[in-house]
């Protein structure tokens, strides 16, 4: 069984060292016969993120370059979903699942997912919260009852780094639509094909930066106008519902 891990990265020489070494080491006991592989897609990196990834010298990294267009709203996030979507075209494995560059994944998190993706074809973890320093400030624990559609789409409460799904969604998600919000649009989908599943257990620690401009995907989209917002959502939204279809 291939399994792809696929990570948008840009600027990320601070944390990206110890992001890939927790992917890397990842153990298997209920899934022991797991082939890694971890796809990267860069965003034109100016750091040393590049040369990082690469003094790793292991063969289940690859790296794919993607040039980011500059759009007029929620600029930062949609040059991320597209980064991420690039990752995803590159992937082979027979499940996906996607990684921020600065966060830390428990050694059990891609086996625990993958028993419940024998369920279900998208599966999301719980998480704890860190601050740029790798101090706990908190923890999100999910439980197993899905949101309803409204909840889901007024206020998504899941996160793309807690996402695995089987490869069968390439073919749901791809081509991502120009939205600020790949981990909606994929987890709409799954919701609407009842093909969800939420995990209480906490494999992961995601980086919250506190008081400092330094940032992996930079703004949050939150200044937008809400007639903008509106637009996005109704279109996410609609293409959601069109490709849960297929």
């Amino acid at each position: 069984m291939r399994v792809s891990v696929c990570m948008a990265t840009f600027n990320g020489e601070s944390h990206i060292t110890q992001q890939l070494s927790s992917i890397l080491n990842q153990e298997f006991i209920n899934n022991s016969n797991v082939e890694l592989e971890v796809i990267i897609s860069d965003d034109n990196s100016t750091d040393q993120t590049l040369q990082l990834i690469n003094n790793f010298n292991d063969g289940r990294i690859k790296i794919v370059t993607h040039t980011p267009k500059k759009y007029t709203s929620y600029n930062s996030l949609i040059s991320a979903t597209k980064n991420f979507e690039n990752a995803i075209k590159h992937s082979t494995g027979d499940f996906i699942f996607l990684s921020d560059q600065d966060d830390i994944w428990y050694s059990n998190k891609i086996d625990t997912m993958l028993s419940a993706l024998e369920k279900k074809s998208c599966c999301i973890c719980s998480f704890d919260w860190i601050d740029q320093f790798g101090n706990d400030i908190g923890t999100t624990v999910y439980n197993n009852k899905i949101k309803s559609p409204l909840n889901l789409v007024l206020r998504f409460p899941y996160y793309g780094f807690c996402f695995g799904f089987s490869n069968k969604y390439k073919a749901y998600i791809l081509p991502i639509p120009t939205i600020p919000q790949h981990d909606l649009f994929i987890g709409f989908i799954a919701y609407l094909k009842n093909d969800l599943v939420v995990l209480p257990d906490v494999l992961c620690a995601h980086r919250k930066f506190i008081n400092t401009t330094e940032n992996n995907t930079s703004d949050s989209g939150f200044k937008e106008n809400l007639i903008t917002k509106l637009y996005y959502r109704i279109k996410l939204i609609f293409i959601a519902i069109l490709r849960s279809f297929k």
